[in-house]
């Protein structure tokens, strides 16, 4: 048991840190902390799209969920939860395409009225 958690640390702390490098040289605006534990990752928008971020990937067939997901009021707007279990690569190509949307959108649009479409549990 302990050489599986071993490994599954190892590999999870090797994704870890290719999450937190790809959103440091496509997303500097974004701010993140280093998960000491876990699977995922909050990290803070630079303006309040993290609803209509998620709706945006989920048509790119990425899934990611906005922070309001995990607020009763609504709140969490500037936040998504991005997991890192995914092999490297793919973490840089997600970031990558999330950055490229958030370009894209108006932070003064309203949030999609389809939001549970944008939610991946």
């Amino acid at each position: 048991w302990e050489r599986v958690l071993a490994s599954s640390r190892a590999t999870l702390r090797t994704r870890r840190d290719a999450l937190l490098a790809a959103l440091a040289r496509e997303a500097p605006g974004w701010h993140v902390r280093r998960p000491h534990g876990g699977m995922s990752a909050w990290v803070r928008l630079a303006t309040p799209v993290a609803t209509r971020l998620a709706a945006a990937a989920a048509r790119e067939r990425l899934l990611v969920t906005p922070g309001p997901a995990f607020s009763i009021d609504g709140t969490f707007e500037r936040h998504i939860r991005f997991p890192f279990t995914a092999p490297p690569e793919q973490l840089q190509d997600a970031v990558a395409t999330l950055a490229a949307l958030a370009a894209r959108l108006d932070p003064a649009e309203a949030a999609p009225a389809e939001l549970a479409t944008a939610i991946a549990f």
